[in-house]
């Protein structure tokens, strides 16, 4: 099991890392959310240059967890990720913001200067 200090030397080098190569939170459908989220970035920060932070949400990423438990459960992190895509008046992005041994924090961000996403009738 790693340490708090491990984490978070992992969170920073992430970070780093994510800021070297340009890799930013990118947007989710919420037609292919559920296949989609599975490939978000790992950007190791919720202070991302021309991102604002939504939510945060923390996940199982072992596919061990059951529903109740502190961690969302894959399955219910999309419910709740669709619900507030649905509710937004703006086009949302994803990335992991922090990532442990078993569980991650995946934050939904708004990009700063874009307008309200378009809407089919």
């Amino acid at each position: 099991m790693y340490s708090v200090e491990q984490i978070q030397q992992m969170n920073r080098e992430s970070a780093q890392a994510a800021t070297d190569a340009g890799v930013l939170p990118f947007n989710v459908w919420p037609q292919t959310f559920e296949a989609d989220v599975r490939s978000i970035p790992n950007v190791g920060t919720e202070d991302v240059e021309g991102f604002e932070p939504v939510e945060t949400f923390f996940v199982d990423s072992s596919g061990f967890g059951s529903p109740g438990e502190p961690a969302l459960t894959f399955e219910e992190f999309v419910k709740q990720g669709l619900a507030l895509i649905e509710k937004s008046d703006v086009s949302l992005y994803w990335a992991i913001t922090s990532a442990g041994q078993f569980q991650v924090y995946i934050t939904a961000f708004t990009k700063q200067g874009l307008p309200a996403k378009s809407v089919e009738v």
